[in-house]
This record gives C-alpha cells, structure tokens and sequence, in this order.
C-alpha cells in the first residue's frame, strides 16, 4: 500500500514504519499551508467552533486546499514516481470542500474509490433518497422531522449540494481540470467516475438511505 502525503506531515514516519506500507510525498509550493498541518488543523477547529464569519473561512479554507492540489501536480518527481509503480487503484479521500485530489488518478488513468466521509455520499453515488427523508449535514433534525425541518432541509439541499458543486474556491476553480481532464467541465463530473463509493456513515446511527450497488456503508 502507498500513501501520498505532504512532506512534513504529522504522520509520514508513523505510516512508513507499518508493515507493507509505503510513504510517497509531495512538496509545497512557497506559501500554502498544509491541509492535515497543525496550523490547518487549528484554522479548521476555530472555523467549526469560533467562527464569526463561517461561510468566509469555508471559502478560504477551501481556497487553500486547492493551493495544495496544485503543488502536489506540479511535484514532477512524484509524479515520476507515480508513472513507474504503475498503480491498479487509488482510494481518494472525497473531502466535501477538496476534490481537487480526484485529478491525479484520473491524470494518470488509475481507477479510483472514492471515500466520502458521508457528507457527499448520498448525491454522488447516485442514491435515490430525497431531502425530505435525508436531512443535510448541516441540518441537525431530530429522528422525526416535522414540515419545517423538511423545507429547511430541502432548500440547504438547493442552495449548498453536497456533489461537488457548491459555490466554493476549491470547487468554482476548475483550471486543474481544464489541464488534466478536459473532457469534463467539473469536479462533480470527475467524482462521478469513481468506481465505488465509500462512506464512514451507517443506518445504525443515521438517518436510512437507499443505496446503490456502487455505494458500500462501513460505520466507523
């Protein structure tokens, strides 16, 4: 198994020391800060918790990811790498504000699954459940929702779609796309060419979706 990390990340010489486990890493570009740093991580934490101004710091968080995904394509020596092991499948990480990191399998024509977390698992996967029955993520509803949490739930749905396609730096910024996939015209279109789904979300502990044959729970 190989893992693609920053240089410096927190965990590099952790996941080297397991056995059958290979570590690959990238270089960033002067002045972007690493999406798994601390820095990151505590910019994240104060946009959850502290935030005045939440929607601004999800945009510049999500800018800042997109910075990442730009250093780690131009890295030519891991991308050198990448062309000499000949990879059979990638598992991409399908953060809902980064799907930038979906272009670097499909630039080097390597199958991908991809793993959604649960926020985007549903839209992408193509899943037939409506708003009115799977509230949004940032809709917190209780096991019964009345009419009010339902139109609640369904205009979050409209106005920020967990499938790639809401109005976020990392997701309007389609110039990566343009390079390696021209053949798609956004980061939605790209995801929908993964293999299989995967979510961290399970009907034990949320709220029941009707799952495709593409699309695999595994709570925990």
């Amino acid at each position: 198994v190989y893992v693609i990390m920053e240089e410096n990340h927190p965990l590099k010489d952790e996941i080297r020391g397991k056995p059958g486990f290979h570590v690959l890493t990238y270089k960033l570009c002067p002045g972007v800060m690493a999406k798994y740093s601390e820095e990151a991580l505590d910019s994240l934490y104060e946009m959850i918790f502290e935030s005045r101004n939440l929607l601004g710091d999800v945009a510049k968080f999500s800018g800042d990811c997109m910075a990442e995904c730009k250093c780690l394509m131009n890295d030519q020596e891991l991308q050198r790498k990448l062309k000499e092991t000949g990879f059979s499948l990638a598992v991409i990480d399908g953060f809902v504000l980064s799907p930038c990191h979906l272009i670097l399998p499909f630039s080097l024509s390597i199958p991908f699954v991809l793993e959604t977390g649960g926020w985007n698992f549903v839209e992408l996967s193509k899943s037939y459940t409506l708003p009115t029955i799977q509230p949004h993520p940032l809709k917190i509803a209780s096991d019964r929702m009345n009419f009010l949490n339902r139109l609640i739930s369904t205009v979050l749905h409209w106005l920020l779609p967990m499938d790639c396609s809401a109005p976020f730096p990392a997701i309007t910024d389609t110039s990566l796309i343009e390079e390696h996939a021209p053949q798609f015209t956004s980061w939605k279109e790209l995801a929908l060419q993964a293999s299989l789904f995967i979510s961290t979300r399970d009907h034990l502990l949320d709220y029941p979706v009707a799952l495709m044959p593409n699309a695999l729970a595994t709570p925990g």
